[in-house]
């Protein structure tokens, strides 16, 4: 089941088992230029005295097996459409492994034997380093009435096996809880006609991505140069209020040649209050246009988040009308009766404007028909409040020419927005070519036999000027 579903070449397609069971090394890898490095280590359990190897060190073999092929052999655990995305996740379920999505974790011995070469000298050495196990493993199917043999059983070899036999006492699960996904986060700021289809604004990306270094983190990957100074520190007359969540990191630099940048990363598109976040984003730009000649915005590893939250941010970053991201949706009966009580809803709110209204009416028509004739997915329809595919800029939208920086774990919601700058023409897009992961992620359980839970996308994420998937 597994396999079929990496097939489908999808981040967000995926499929878990109902387990506590995980195995970890106690550090982490990322592949770097080609080559399997160590990015952290947990020096409580490999103390350098006996793990004389550090960050930055190269993993050459695990287990006997040239540490790449064995990376392709994971594949299949970290399917996300794009190859560098792809194998950078499989190299972190090399060290950190759920039984959840990858049942054969129990096999593994105690130990790995993992080979590394020490930058620090050229010398390969091996080392044994002990898996860090947690939870109950699941060993058998278990039996279930069989539609085949009618009220017989299928019996497995597992069957009188005690779950339990080689766990030590104090084991404690610490995996996250097997759940079907929820409807993501909420933006503080829409109507209550949105309520209906907010399931669809969630654009992101399961969360075990975020076992990339500092994916979703606030602060850049990268050395910051010389000469920045950090704006995202909180007082009274500050980008960022006292009392308020500090979500973005905002900076300013001068170049040598004196052009003078300003600087926003966007961790992701999910922040703790909508609301708070643009409001530091409209004082950002507000500072930022008279003072700077440049905008860099930083989205790598931007696992995505909210569809209203990307439209809102393109329209401070784009100072004209502009054409935003179309979504055809599965013209499924649930999501017909959603757009439906969103029209419901807009028709019962007097202070809905007549033209929304008749966007909103005119998305309804439009799955309406795709339901009734059978095509699967609608024509792209918006999810914005405006019910419009066309979109005005803010107040104070920034003006001047903008460069954004992205990467192969700027992914949904994350490469949503470069998507959006990209065919508008705001700026040229620096880095590498984003993961993709087009979709509304909806959750749901499996048959009863099973027993699993998937997230699969609910909608296709259409570029309109381009009539095809937003990879950028």
């Amino acid at each position: 089941m597994i396999e079929y579903v990496a097939s489908l070449n999808d981040a967000h397609d995926t499929i878990a088992f109902p387990t506590t069971f995980s195995a970890s090394l106690p550090m982490t890898l990322d592949i770097y230029e080609g080559k399997v490095l160590i990015d952290s280590i947990n020096r409580t359990r490999l103390p350098l005295a006996d793990f004389p190897f550090v960050v930055g060190d190269e993993v050459v073999s695990f287990d006997g097996r040239p540490v790449l092929e064995v990376i392709a052999s994971l594949r299949k655990y970290a399917i996300s459409a794009n190859q560098r995305s792809t194998d950078r996740t499989a190299a972190t379920r090399l060290v950190s492994r759920s039984q959840q999505i990858m049942p054969h974790t129990p096999l593994l011995g105690d130990a790995a034997r993992v080979a590394i070469r020490l930058a620090a000298t050229g010398a390969t050495n091996t080392y044994t380093i002990p898996w860090v196990k947690n939870g109950i493993p699941i060993l058998s199917q278990g039996p279930v009435p069989s539609p085949v043999r009618g009220n017989g059983r299928l019996f497995l070899s597992t069957d009188d096996q005690d779950i339990l036999a080689g766990l030590p006492g104090s084991a404690a699960a610490h995996v996250s809880l097997f759940k079907l996904a929820d409807g993501g986060p909420t933006d503080d700021t829409l109507p209550r006609y949105m309520d209906p289809i907010r399931p669809l604004l969630n654009a992101s990306v399961p969360q075990d991505y975020y076992s990339v270094l500092n994916c979703g983190g606030r602060v850049p990957i990268f050395a910051l140069p010389a000469g920045f100074t950090d704006l995202s520190a909180p007082c009274a007359t500050c980008i960022v209020r006292t009392g308020e969540p500090v979500f973005f990191f905002f900076a300013t630099f001068t170049t040598a040649t004196g052009v003078r940048v300003g600087f926003v990363r966007i961790p992701s598109m999910s922040p703790p209050s909508s609301a708070f976040a643009l409001a530091q984003l409209d004082r950002a730009m507000a500072l930022f246009g008279p003072t700077t000649d440049a905008l860099v915005v930083d989205v790598m590893r931007n696992p995505g988040g909210l569809v209203s939250f990307v439209e809102a941010v393109a329209q401070r970053l784009i100072p004209t009308p502009f054409t935003s991201i179309g979504f055809e949706i599965r013209a499924t009966g649930g999501w017909l009766f959603s757009f439906a009580s969103q029209l419901t809803a807009a028709r019962l709110n007097p202070a809905t404007p007549p033209a929304v209204l008749a966007n909103i009416e005119a998305n309804f028509n439009e799955v309406l028909r795709a339901y009734n004739e059978d095509r699967g997915r609608s024509r792209p329809v918006s999810l914005n409040s405006t019910g419009s595919l066309q979109l005005l800029p803010v107040a104070g939208a920034y003006t001047k020419p903008i460069v954004t920086l992205t990467d192969e774990f700027s992914a949904s919601g994350g490469d949503m927005l470069p998507a959006v700058l990209q065919t508008n023409r705001r700026g040229p897009m620096v880095g590498w070519r984003t993961m993709g992961a087009g979709g509304s992620v909806v959750g749901f359980t499996g048959p009863a036999y099973t027993e699993s839970v998937k997230r699969l996308p609910d909608y296709r994420v259409v570029d309109e000027s381009r009539r095809g998937d937003y990879d950028v």
